[in-house]
């Protein structure tokens, strides 16, 4: 669900939009980890947080509705990472699952591109080419996450996430998608919440390596 929601807002040149979902998600994780596995968020995550809905309140006055595209991401793949740090299997065989579960609807769905001559990718040698490779380019950051979420706080898988969308919202600017001032005032409130996310988190693993080394010099 959430990668078909990516591929219709970069189809429908959305991709800055699809960018602030992915830069909501990591901030949604903290909350998700504090609400179903008891993970603790300071006082600079509550702060990131609450920058985060401000840029989501300015997206939408910027849009003049809901960011509904951004939204859906940011929960879907949520969800996505609660279920795989729940369910206790390792990255790759649950993988294979997923995949095996989504294979009779990707197989229905390329027939019905086929018998409606709507397959224009595969009518050629090129199209054909880079729909192989969409597999393993979707599949490897999909095996990473799920390896991650097994052995990660959802938190600190959060930190990592701020770089895709990164680069998400360089594409579409760079594809001259509209950035009016309204949405760079709601960037402008995301990347702060981001700023302070990264800050925090470095500040906190910086006292915890502290206390290693004070209780390693008492031993």
């Amino acid at each position: 669900t959430n990668w078909s929601l990516y591929v219709v807002a970069v189809t429908n040149h959305a991709t800055l939009e699809a960018s602030l979902g992915y830069y909501i998600n990591p901030l949604l994780n903290m909350v998700v980890g504090l609400w179903l596995f008891r993970e603790k968020i300071d006082r600079w995550g509550w702060v990131a947080i609450g920058l985060a809905a401000v840029g989501v309140l300015i997206q939408a006055l910027a849009l003049g509705r809901p960011p509904w595209i951004a939204l859906a991401l940011a929960f879907s793949f949520g969800a996505y990472g609660v279920i795989r740090k729940r369910v206790a299997v390792e990255a790759l065989p649950g993988l294979f699952v997923e995949c095996l579960l989504l294979l009779p609807l990707g197989l229905a769905y390329v027939l019905w591109l086929h018998g409606t001559g709507a397959d224009h990718a595969f009518s050629n040698p090129a199209g054909f080419a880079w729909a192989l490779v969409n597999g393993p380019a979707t599949v490897l950051p999909l095996a990473l996450f799920a390896w991650s979420a097994r052995r990660l706080p959802l938190s600190t898988i959060g930190f990592i996430q701020f770089l895709a969308p990164t680069l998400q919202f360089c594409v579409g600017v760079a594809t001259g998608e509209p950035l009016t001032e309204l949405r760079i005032l709601s960037f402008a409130f995301i990347w702060l919440g981001a700023a302070v996310f990264l800050w925090a988190a470095w500040r906190r693993s910086r006292s915890e390596r502290q206390a290693l080394k004070d209780q390693a010099a008492l031993v």
